[in-house]
């Protein structure tokens, strides 16, 4: 990433403020990127001079503090860079904050710990004590993601059934149809309303969803059934995860199967609550050779394509 120097900034926005040039005009004069110009000004005209020194400690945020800069700016009426210029933050970290914040929730904010976890080496005296404590058990769980995974395509399959029973101008249609990314989203918006496409009207992500869900009894059981096994399962919530697989009444609907895949590995699907075991990394490290394999249609030699998978994965 180029920084720049105060004094730059300074020329750059003082030659503008004269009058005679433009953004576009000024940026190719000196050769800067036109956003990087017209960020530049916008600080100062928001913050003054001060918004264009370079910090020389890198800083840190609390929680709270994160929390706080979110909520401003989802309750007031003011753009990002006024909200950045109050706070004294830059516009992109609290696009970043607000983005963790609503897939992830609080804990998103949280620091966390940077670099390489240390490898710990075992001895066979060791290995045997992993054995007898029932690790291996925990190796052979049903990961989160294939559970998430089955219970996410059982419900697209019950609402492909239901869109064949629609008219196609329908509303219900046009949500089931183009909006289905919201049935597999953990936390709805239910607050902001905005322009979805698709359904070509402002409307919230939570109002779109009971569109899509009051129509079918069936497809709305599917749905909660869905939130509720995510939640539980990514919350490490084991008890609430039993009692929702256990309890579970057929309705004749394809959901009736995958449930009943779930309570025939009960233990395998409450050990992925349980453990911090994931598989995910290795999930996306195979999508990345999958996606290299497609866009470049074959390697003239094997060690080519090895060499491109591990600059891709380092």
């Amino acid at each position: 990433m180029v920084k720049y120097s105060s004094e730059l900034k300074a020329e750059v926005v003082s030659e503008y403020l004269q009058g005679d040039i433009s953004i576009s005009l000024l940026s190719k004069k000196r050769n800067l990127p036109r956003i990087q110009v017209g960020r530049w000004i916008q600080n100062f005209r928001l913050s003054g001079a001060d918004a264009l020194k370079r910090r020389r400690v890198k800083r840190s945020f609390s929680v709270e503090f994160k929390v706080d800069v979110i909520n401003y700016y989802q309750t007031h009426d003011e753009t990002l860079a006024e909200v950045s210029a109050k706070f004294d933050v830059n516009s992109c970290q609290i696009s970043l904050w607000r983005t963790a914040f609503n897939q992830y929730d609080i804990e998103a904010l949280k620091p966390h710990p940077k670099g390489r976890k240390t490898k710990v080496k075992h001895n066979k005296k060791k290995l045997r004590k992993l054995v007898n404590k029932n690790e291996i058990d925990q190796l052979r769980e049903e990961f989160r993601f294939h559970i998430i995974q089955l219970m996410g395509r059982t419900m697209d399959t019950i609402r492909t059934q239901c869109l064949k029973q629609l008219d196609k101008h329908s509303r219900e249609y046009k949500v089931l149809k183009s909006l289905w990314r919201l049935f597999h989203k953990a936390n709805p918006d239910a607050q902001k309303s905005r322009y979805l496409f698709g359904l070509n009207e402002y409307s919230t992500e939570q109002n779109a969803i009971d569109i899509g869900t009051d129509t079918f009894p069936a497809f709305k059981t599917a749905y909660e059934t869905y939130i509720d096994l995510h939640d539980a399962l990514m919350g490490r919530h084991a008890d609430e995860l039993k009692n929702i697989i256990t309890n579970y009444q057929p309705n004749g609907t394809p959901l009736d199967t995958a449930m009943h895949t779930l309570r025939k590995n009960l233990n395998g699907v409450i050990n992925a609550a349980k453990s911090s075991y994931s598989n995910g990394p290795i999930e996306g490290i195979n999508r990345k050779i999958k996606e290299l394999k497609r866009a470049c249609y074959g390697f003239s030699n094997q060690a080519n394509m090895f060499t491109r998978v591990y600059q891709l994965i380092a």
